[in-house]
């Protein structure tokens, strides 16, 4: 017999004082797999960051810009930073970022956001 859901096991850690406890990810994409410290996405921040989203599902420049400034503690990035990252290395911090705080697998979100967009791309030519 299966037991109740304990809100242990599905609230974020906090700390004493109420904030969100930092988690630290391994950025499972990129190939020297090198760890970051980030807050998570609470569900109600990740419900504003998906009404944000476009019909391929991918975040925007300014939301993976906003997402790694609040939530990205180590290394900490000011803004000038973020806008320096190399492409692959920023995609990598955000998708961790996400995965972490879905709770789901980093290479799995990838091909599933990158399937989602090539579909939608494709629908997008046969309607041109």
């Amino acid at each position: 017999m299966s037991e109740f859901l304990k809100k242990e096991q599905i609230l974020f850690k906090r700390g004493e004082d109420g904030q969100l406890l930092p988690e630290e990810i391994i950025l499972e994409t990129l190939d020297d797999k090198p760890k970051i410290k980030y807050l998570p996405i609470t569900y109600g921040k990740f419900q504003e960051l998906k009404s944000g989203l476009g019909a391929d599902m991918q975040t925007s420049k300014e939301q993976d810009t906003k997402l790694i400034l609040e939530h990205c503690l180590e290394p900490k990035l000011v803004e000038e930073e973020v806008k320096s990252l190399k492409p692959k290395e920023a995609s990598a911090i955000v998708l961790a970022i996400i995965s972490g705080s879905l709770g789901i697998n980093q290479k799995d979100t990838k091909k599933q956001t990158t399937g989602q967009t090539l579909q939608n791309k494709e629908v997008e030519l046969k309607k041109n």
